[in-house]
């Protein structure tokens, strides 16, 4: 047995970005080199369009091809790559569509969970959920830095989600999470980073709103707080693809060489 599978046999229950109160089974070989490889995708070590060869993968985790094609294929089913055969995965392209379903989708579901979350939380539980409300406030004042703003912002959504009482909820939020963390790389375009720390206090804001309708109990306005939080987010990285798309767009284009025509005869 390699020292990743002993790894994979002794790892702790794997967390699917917001954490559950129930235990979850420890992770299979492929799943914790698909878990491993995920971390690289949403950090942006491995950017979009890059690709990840099979032949790399087993020897960075010393495994046999097989455990890395079934990782491969989870990565696939979660949205993050793009398998070609004989060529391996291809992290996938941030294009417009696909940002703004992911958030569409987010909104919807985080809406649901806040909503959830008011009607059912437990009035003991309001001093933390200000803690990290604060918490979130801090960040974004001391650093313009929207990953790591994104980063305690899960934290904050994780709280109220272990709270939300239903695991289907979390568990569909969860994979739409990820992904959206992922984008998330999308906020540091200049075009967003010169609003900042505005922004992110306006954010801080939201979400302060957001967490204050939980602790109220206030079902209706915790839902409609939350997707307008995830709503101002969606319309910055609409903004930053439909550039990124404007610049690509006034790139000279390569002609292509054309052979010499045969001459007849």
């Amino acid at each position: 047995m390699s020292s990743l599978q002993r790894r994979a046999r002794l790892a702790p229950p794997h967390q699917a970005g917001v954490p559950s109160r129930e235990p979850a089974a420890e992770p299979t070989l492929d799943r914790h080199i698909a878990d491993e490889v995920m971390k690289d995708i949403i950090d942006w070590r491995f950017e979009p369009g890059h690709w990840i060869r099979e032949r790399r993968i087993a020897e960075r985790f010393g495994v046999s091809h097989g455990p890395v094609r079934e990782a491969f294929r989870h990565l696939s089913r979660e949205g993050f790559v793009e398998i070609v055969p004989w060529r391996g995965a291809r992290v996938i392209q941030l294009e417009l569509h696909r940002v703004h379903d992911v958030l569409e989708l987010q909104k919807v579901l985080f809406g649901t969970v806040c909503r959830l979350s008011a009607e059912r939380f437990p009035a003991e539980d309001a001093e933390g959920l200000l803690r990290l409300l604060q918490r979130y406030d801090t960040c974004v004042r001391n650093t313009t830095d929207t990953v790591e703003h994104n980063r305690v912002a899960l934290i904050v959504g994780s709280y109220i989600c272990d709270r939300c009482g239903s695991a289907l909820a979390v568990e569909l939020l969860t994979r739409v999470a990820r992904l959206a963390r992922w984008q998330h790389h999308l906020m540091r375009h200049e075009l967003v980073a010169h609003l900042q720390p505005g922004l992110g206090m306006i954010s801080a804001a939201q979400f302060r709103k957001t967490g204050l309708a939980i602790i109220a109990r206030d079902g209706y306005e915790a839902e409609n707080a939350a997707q307008e939080m995830i709503a101002s987010t969606q319309f910055y990285m609409d903004m930053v693809i439909d550039a990124q798309l404007a610049a690509e767009s006034q790139r000279p284009k390569l002609r292509q060489r054309r052979s010499p025509a045969r001459k007849a005869g």
